[in-house]
C-alpha cells in the first residue's frame, strides 16, 4: 500500500515533459520579444565596425558598418569623409558626402555602400593605398576606420619616367654653353636638382647635368675620360651610378653623330650659387690633355 501511495504523489513523465516544453516556449517568446523591442528603439552609432573596399571592374566599391554602444549593428545619419593616400603620403582621392540612415542596405547586416570610378583616383607608384574613413554624427561625434589594402591605379614605367622629367624641368636652370676642342663639341644644356621616383617608391636626390656631345672629327672617338662637379669652396662632387633611362652614353661616338642625355652627380647644397662642370677629354694634336670647363650659375 505504501508503494502505491508514493506513485500517486509523483508527477508522471508526460507532465514533466510538457512543463519543460512550456518553459522553453515561454522563455523563447520572451527573448524574441525583447530583441524585437530593442530594434524598434533608437541606438545611435558609437563606432565604425567595419570598413572595406572591393575591386569591381572599372570601379572600387566601398562599404562600412556602424555599431552602437552594445556592439550591435546599427544605422544613422551622418557626414562621411574618405581620403586615400599612398606610402609616400600622396593624396590620391578625397571625397565628402552626407548619408541618411534610410540609405543603409540590408544584407547580412545593414551597411552603407557606394562606388567610385578608378579614373577618379590618382595614379601611384604603388598598387595599393590606405583609406581613412571618418564618420561624423549630427551631434558632432567622429569615428574613424582604416582600410590599408585599397587597390589604386599604378603608373607604368614609361609614365613614371615622364613624370620624373616633368618635375625636373619645373626648376631646372638653362645654361646653353658650348665648347669645341679636339674632335668634339660639348654643350651643357641645363642643370638642376633631380629626385626621380622609382617603381618601388624609392627616392634619392642628385645634381643633374643635361648634355649634347657631337663628334666633329673625321673618325670615331671617345669624348671623355672623366668628369666632376666642383664648387667655389673646394668641394668635389663625383658622378653617381644611375640605372634609369636618359643617362648619356660615354662610349665611342662616330663622326658626325650627336648624342644627348644627362649625367648625375652627388647632390650639391641648396645654398650653392655657382659651380664648375669639368670634363677631361682626349688629347689634341700636340698630345696636350683636353679639358672642358663650364661655369654653372645656380641662381
Amino acid at each position: 500500500m505504501r508503494a502505491s501511495k508514493v506513485m500517486k504523489n509523483k508527477p508522471s513523465l508526460l507532465v514533466l515533459c510538457l512543463m519543460m516544453i512550456s518553459m522553453v516556449f515561454v522563455s523563447g517568446c520572451t527573448t524574441e520579444t525583447e530583441y524585437s523591442e530593442y530594434l524598434k528603439t533608437e541606438h545611435p552609432p558609437t563606432n565604425i565596425d567595419f570598413f572595406t573596399s572591393t575591386e569591381e571592374g572599372k570601379f572600387i566599391m566601398f562599404r562600412f558598418l556602424l555599431e552602437d554602444a552594445d556592439g550591435y549593428n546599427t544605422i544613422g545619419d551622418g557626414h562621411v569623409e574618405v581620403e586615400i593616400s599612398d606610402k609616400m603620403n600622396n593624396t590620391l582621392y578625397l571625397e565628402e558626402f552626407d548619408v541618411k540612415a534610410s540609405e543603409f542596405v540590408d544584407e547580412v547586416e545593414k551597411a552603407y555602400e557606394w562606388r567610385v570610378p578608378k579614373s577618379e583616383i590618382k595614379k601611384s607608384v604603388f598598387s595599393y593605398g590606405t583609406g581613412i574613413l571618418t564618420f561624423t554624427t549630427p551631434s558632432g561625434k567622429q569615428f574613424k576606420a582604416i582600410d590599408d589594402s585599397i587597390s589604386v591605379p599604378q603608373y607604368t614605367e614609361e609614365e613614371l619616367t615622364k613624370l620624373n622629367e616633368q618635375k625636373y624641368l619645373e626648376n631646372a636652370i638653362e645654361i646653353n654653353k658650348k665648347q669645341r676642342k679636339g674632335s668634339f663639341e660639348i654643350t651643357v644644356v641645363r642643370v638642376g636638382f633631380f629626385s626621380p621616383i622609382t617603381e618601388y617608391g624609392e627616392r634619392k636626390e642628385y645634381f643633374r647635368v643635361d648634355l649634347e656631345v657631337k663628334n666633329i672629327g673625321v673618325e670615331p672617338g671617345y669624348w671623355c675620360s672623366g668628369f666632376v662637379i666642383l664648387d667655389k669652396k673646394g668641394n668635389q662632387y663625383d658622378k653617381e651610378y644611375y640605372s634609369g633611362e636618359g643617362e648619356l652614353d660615354t662610349g665611342k661616338i662616330y663622326e658626325g653623330v650627336t648624342k644627348k642625355g644627362f649625367m648625375l652627380f652627388e647632390t650639391l647644397p641648396k645654398t650653392t650659387t655657382s659651380a664648375e662642370f669639368r670634363v677631361e677629354g682626349g688629347y689634341d694634336d700636340d698630345y696636350n690633355k683636353i679639358v672642358y670647363r663650364f661655369d654653372l650659375p645656380l641662381t
